[in-house]
């Protein structure tokens, strides 16, 4: 048996036939279960495989199927698809001649209803829509394993089928989505505005975040709808709110949820809140995403590992950035427009476990990770700037959103590293460290003893990158008179690390400011130096081009 519905060129012209969506309708129904566009689409190629199983079932109860390759002899009775399953005897042959073809014959057929004879060719080797496409030699198709067949088909066609089913879908106002499981929308349990007021609650109490499954205990949810189903509309509802109170935090894996307005409210450290520290993200006006390098691609919550050295930002806030090699790490938002997730941090060593909120990046305003716990485990451990924090996937990111949490453990011993009074005037303390630390990248007083007597940039300041570029320059460099008047002399790294104290300054766009020339008054000196003149500080201003990698994502927010 040689079944279409087997072959390439059959799921190459796939479209929905009449009825398939009442079909799915059905599935949908019978399984009590939203199910993925992907499973949906198994589900309709299976059922066509069995569809052509039975009609060539049929066929074969009425006789042999024509073929105009095949061969056949007086009193041999015949079934012609292209005549809507008609069936004939045959009653006599000949040879036919055609000087186009090679040699065949033709059959001489009685159609069953008919007094004429009709005459079809056989033994037709020649290319004809008739003769059905053979299998491969090498396929091994089981008609009585449909699930094993069925999913074989759709490893190799479902890019045929999946987009057209999924356009199907989305066009009919009976199915509705969350993410990618689908469901009819007149089967969803009701949502009152009574659950939305118990819903808020649930998440009020458990500090913003909570899975959905939490918020449907304190549900009124009717019994004869099955927990899947209650589930789905839970999500469902929360996500088309139309008073947009509830954003979805969760991954592939977990359904969570959040009240921005909360979440975004409770304090990190003092008085800096979630939303605080997204603004320190916002890209200056000076940086120009260009073009689409494609390394999104490559991201994806795969277990990995990923390590990131602390600027002074990064511990004293309780936060680290979400570059490339974090993307490569942590997993990925379901939907495109998602704002947050929230992570498990798991201290192999101690068995520590807390939360922390990973923030995806934006438009124009690079992504982070943090919160006031992660803050409590760099105190708990004692670490400071300069050490370098690794973050492993396990087995249980994907689902669970845990990841391992380490460093590099050291001798205890006592430095001199900068901290903030409580006025926020710079100081240096003498602190307990039980870690490794890059010398390069920590704040030692001797080192960096100047910025003991500067006071901090205001909020404006800080958010142009000339005044935060030139601060660094003052509070780093080296003094010198050149020419008519003063320059500052620093390398990359100390400037690197003093502008990543008062906000965060990726890597990328520090070095591309030199490289790029964007300001006339930073510019690249001899030997790896790089020179500030404040007599330049008035001419204009160049754009710096970077891809979104390099502006959002950079390799490594401490490359410089």
């Amino acid at each position: 048996m040689k079944l279409d519905t087997l072959t390439l060129r059959y799921w190459q012209n796939f479209d929905l036939a009449d009825g398939e969506l009442e079909y799915l309708s059905e599935v949908l129904i019978e399984e009590e279960s939203p199910l993925t566009v992907e499973d949906l689409a198994l589900r309709l190629m299976e059922k066509r495989i069995r569809a052509e199983e039975a009609a060539w079932e049929d066929r074969k109860a009425k006789g042999l199927m024509y073929q105009p390759r095949e061969t056949y002899s007086e009193g041999d009775r015949l079934v012609f698809s292209a005549r809507g399953d008609a069936v004939g005897t045959v009653v006599g042959t000949r040879l036919g001649s055609n000087p186009q073809y090679g040699p065949f014959e033709v059959v001489q057929v009685r159609m069953e209803g008919e007094d004429t004879i009709t005459e079809f060719a056989s033994s037709f080797s020649d290319p004809h829509a008739l003769n059905f496409i053979a299998m491969d030699e090498d396929e091994d198709f089981d008609l009585d394993d449909m699930p094993a067949l069925g999913q074989k088909l759709y490893e190799k066609y479902d890019h045929y089928v999946t987009p057209v089913l999924l356009d199907r879908l989305t066009e009919s106002p009976e199915f509705v989505n969350f993410g990618n499981a689908w469901f009819l929308k007149g089967f969803l349990v009701p949502i009152k505005q009574g659950d939305f007021n118990l819903a808020e609650a649930v998440l009020d109490l458990a500090g913003g975040f909570s899975r959905v499954e939490e918020i449907a205990k304190v549900l009124e949810m009717p019994g004869e709808s099955s927990e899947a189903v209650q589930i789905f509309s839970i999500n469902y509802a929360l996500a088309t709110d139309r008073q947009h109170r509830f954003e979805f935090a969760g991954t592939h894996g977990r359904t969570e949820w959040c009240l921005p307005a909360v979440a975004g409210s409770r304090p990190v450290r003092f008085r800096k809140t979630p939303k605080d520290i997204s603004l320190d993200h916002v890209l200056d006006d000076v940086v120009e995403i260009v073009g689409d390098d494609g390394s999104a691609e490559e991201t994806g919550g795969a277990v990995g590992r990923w390590s990131h050295v602390l600027t002074f930002y990064d511990w004293y806030w309780g936060h680290l950035p979400y570059n490339l090699g974090a993307a490569r790490v942590f997993v990925q938002p379901l939907f495109e427009e998602q704002g947050c997730t929230r992570l498990q941090f798991l201290h192999p060593d101690s068995g520590d476990v807390f939360p922390v909120v990973l923030h995806y990046p934006g438009q124009r305003q690079s992504g982070w990770l943090g919160s006031a716990e992660l803050r409590r485990f760099f105190d708990a451990r004692e670490l400071v700037p300069g050490t370098t924090i690794f973050v492993e996937g396990t087995d249980d990111s994907e689902s669970e959103a845990l990841y391992h949490i380490n460093y590099y453990p050291a001798p205890a011993t006592k430095l001199e590293m900068l901290d903030y009074e409580e006025g926020g005037q710079p100081v240096f303390r003498r602190m307990n460290v039980r870690c490794d630390v890059k010398e390069e990248m920590s704040l030692r007083r001797s080192r960096f003893s100047a910025l003991e007597t500067l006071r901090l940039l205001d909020e404006a300041q800080r958010r142009v990158t000339r005044s935060r570029l030139a601060a660094a320059f003052q509070r780093v460099g080296e003094k010198l008179l050149r020419g008519p008047g003063i320059v500052y002399r620093a390398s990359l790294t100390d400037l690197f690390v003093a502008t990543n104290i008062e906000r965060p300054f990726p890597g990328t766009i520090l070095r591309a400011i030199f490289e790029q020339r964007a300001y006339p008054c930073f510019y690249p000196d001899d030997e790896g130096f790089y020179v500030y003149d404040p007599s330049l500080s008035g001419e204009e201003v160049n754009k710096v081009r970077l891809t979104r990698d390099e502006a959002l994502l950079d390799a490594g927010s401490s490359t410089v």
